[in-house]
């Protein structure tokens, strides 16, 4: 994901936060600590190529969600790929994203269908793979980082932006 938003956003500082082990399996509790590090760390934006379905971590998922979103940070979070409701995604205060096969990388639609409100490229996004070399891949959770290299851009010349405004500017700006 970090090299999905390096190429949209090559400028952009990265800090990678680990929540997810090997196993590619982490916990409501793991998310949740990676929040609250972001958001003391006052990070700009938190790209969440993740989620969960735990509706007990709701409540404090979106406690930290809410306060991201009151100190100016835009979270950004990938959609649940089977439809269901996950968290961090499905909280207002986030900006969540679905995916969809795009040619341009840059191209996003805004969905006023609230709670998912992006969908960018997440078919076949050819991505830095572990251990070395690229692959392609398909899901949210690579639709995440194109939406997050595309505000981190906005954010470069507009780093003042409220998510709010954010909202806003990605809506007049869509492309569809």
């Amino acid at each position: 994901c970090a090299g999905i938003i390096k190429r949209i956003a090559p400028d952009a500082e990265l800090h990678s936060i680990k929540v997810i082990g090997a196993s590619a399996r982490g916990s409501s509790e793991e998310l949740i600590q990676g929040l609250k590090w972001a958001i003391e760390n006052r990070m700009s934006l938190i790209s969440a190529s993740l989620g969960t379905l735990d509706r007990r971590s709701r409540e404090k998922i979106g406690e930290l969600a809410d306060e991201a979103f009151y100190n100016g940070i835009a979270l950004i979070a990938a959609a649940n790929n089977r439809g269901q409701v996950a968290y961090p995604a499905n909280l207002s205060s986030v900006l969540a994203v679905d995916s969809d096969a795009m040619t341009d990388p840059l191209n996003w639609r805004y969905n006023l269908k609230m709670p998912i409100e992006l969908v960018a490229n997440g078919i076949y996004v050819e991505a830095p793979s572990p251990g070395g070399g690229t692959k392609f891949y398909t899901g949210t959770s690579f639709a995440c980082p194109h939406a997050s290299g595309i505000v981190a851009r906005i954010l470069s010349v507009y780093p003042d932006l409220q998510p709010f405004e954010l909202r806003t500017i990605l809506w007049r700006l869509s492309a569809g």
